[in-house]
């Protein structure tokens, strides 16, 4: 499972509304919450800051847990996110979410009571190996 060493240094930065957290040693981002109003989310492949770039490799636990604003989530088609983590998107209003191929696990609870979740779209050459417990219930 993929984890984050909390000894590496980390630094929270907001880019159009979403929160990262940064682990400026490996170069990775994980999306840690939402700021603002959004609809539509679209995560890139990596953000840039203070010149240097960052892969976002996964969406944090509660990241987007009971906003009630999203409806759609997409990824860059170069997406290197490898996991949701649990509880991710519990009790969103998320209509739809195209999982991008490199994303291996969806963790426990991840869209738990997302009664508008309609569309999961999974892609033919997805890696995805582990969607644990419950992460589709209700």
């Amino acid at each position: 499972m993929l984890q984050i060493n909390p000894t590496k240094k980390l630094n929270k930065i907001n880019i159009d509304g979403i929160v990262y957290s940064i682990n400026e040693v490996e170069k990775t981002a994980n999306v840690a919450n939402v700021q603002s109003i959004i609809n539509e989310i679209f995560f890139p492949c990596s953000i840039n800051y203070n010149t240097n770039e960052y892969t976002v490799i996964s969406i944090s636990e509660h990241a987007f847990l009971q906003v009630s604003t999203i409806r759609s989530v997409k990824f860059a088609p170069d997406s290197k996110l490898q996991m949701i983590e649990k509880k991710s998107f519990e009790g969103s209003s998320i209509e739809s979410i195209s999982i991008p191929p490199h994303l291996t696990i969806i963790g426990e609870h991840a869209f738990d009571n997302c009664r508008n979740l309609k569309i999961v779209e999974i892609p033919s050459n997805s890696e995805l190996q582990v969607i644990e417990r419950e992460a589709f219930s209700n």
